[in-house]
């Protein structure tokens, strides 16, 4: 019964019609932007204009969208959390705790920034999600060379939308 129950969900029965199989979109373009997220968010962080690049407009507004700053802002806050929490015995939070520690004022300010209703300039969104992603940036590798409170607040920054006559990115501290 399982098989069958298996086969018959793909197909819509209309009032009066044939079963017929639902309309399927191009997911080839979504999974390429997928695939592709991180050289993206790179780019973007970077500063990269989006232009005519589908796949970078396709992730900017991703990135810019409530729920994904939602996401983020909430992943950090959960950092800091968990720098301030001693790990349960046996488990090794990869964090690097000392830094998150001394950089969790200017991470809770990008947080709040995140949060913040309006328009964002997607490169700082592009900035914070690095952040949280990168396994070798400074919120979880010590010798990243860079300083996590200074990261944080590149990305705070960089989230003012670019404005006339203003580089993306552009604001004042």
């Amino acid at each position: 019964m399982r098989g069958n129950l298996a086969i018959a969900i793909p197909f819509v029965l209309a009032w009066g019609s044939e079963p017929q199989a639902p309309r399927r979109r191009s997911t080839r373009p979504r999974r390429g932007t997928r695939l592709r997220a991180t050289a993206l968010d790179r780019r973007l962080a970077a500063g990269e204009r989006v232009g005519g690049d589908k796949g970078l407009a396709r992730r900017a507004a991703w990135l810019a969208s409530s729920s994904s700053r939602e996401s983020i802002a909430s992943a950090l806050r959960d950092v800091v959390s968990a720098a301030e929490r001693r790990p349960a015995p046996g488990t090794r939070a990869p964090i690097a705790r000392s830094e998150v520690a001394a950089a969790a004022d200017e991470l809770d300010h990008l947080a709040r920034r995140l949060q913040a209703p309006g328009q964002v300039d997607p490169r700082g969104v592009a900035e914070a999600w690095l952040l949280i992603t990168d396994g070798s940036g400074p919120l979880y590798n010590r010798r990243s060379g860079h300083r996590l409170d200074a990261a944080a607040r590149a990305a705070r920054l960089a989230l003012a939308p670019a404005g006339p006559g203003l580089g993306q990115g552009a604001a004042q501290a």
